[in-house]
């Protein structure tokens, strides 16, 4: 008799699974440099590119 596997076990093993594809794939998905402070722009107000505006760092 064999017994089905029900959302309690499929849940976990496809949110490891998700996490395991975005550690593999993490080099080259398109990330933007926490490091990197674009001056060009400060102490604007929100708008497309920056909803909330922007601080003295850009």
């Amino acid at each position: 008799m064999q017994r089905r596997l029900g959302p309690g076990f499929w849940i976990p093993i496809g949110w490891i699974t998700l996490m395991v594809a975005a550690a593999v794939l993490a080099p080259i998905l398109p990330i933007a440099d926490p490091e990197e402070i674009g001056v060009g722009g400060r102490l604007e107000g929100p708008s497309w590119d920056n909803w909330f505006g922007t601080d003295t760092n850009g």
